[in-house]
């Protein structure tokens, strides 16, 4: 088992090592769409069978392409793009991969 202090080292290794383009991979849609239905790091981990850290990872990669410090800023940025629109998980996908080549 991971240590919190272990935890916090790989949550800003991973802040560092995330792809430096806005461009999200399916993985962290996948984090991002389970983030905007409300579960917390751990649910995510059972849920698409990683540890607790590897979300973390994920995350700080997300706050890092999108320019924000926490999934509330991350929901609600989300949420702001997302406005009047309600897509399935599918329609959300393809939505946040549009801009990718």
């Amino acid at each position: 088992m991971t240590s919190k202090k272990n935890e916090k080292k790989l949550y800003l290794r991973g802040a560092e090592l995330c792809e430096t383009d806005e461009n999200f991979t399916k993985r962290e849609i996948r984090i991002l769409w389970l983030v905007i239905q409300g579960l917390d790091n751990k649910s995510i981990a059972k849920q698409i069978s990683v540890a607790p850290c590897t979300i973390k990872f994920h995350l700080a990669c997300l706050y890092k392409k999108t320019g924000t410090k926490n999934r509330t800023e991350l929901t609600n940025k989300i949420f702001l793009k997302l406005m009047n629109y309600r897509p399935d998980f599918e329609s959300f996908s393809k939505l946040l991969m549009s801009g990718k080549k």
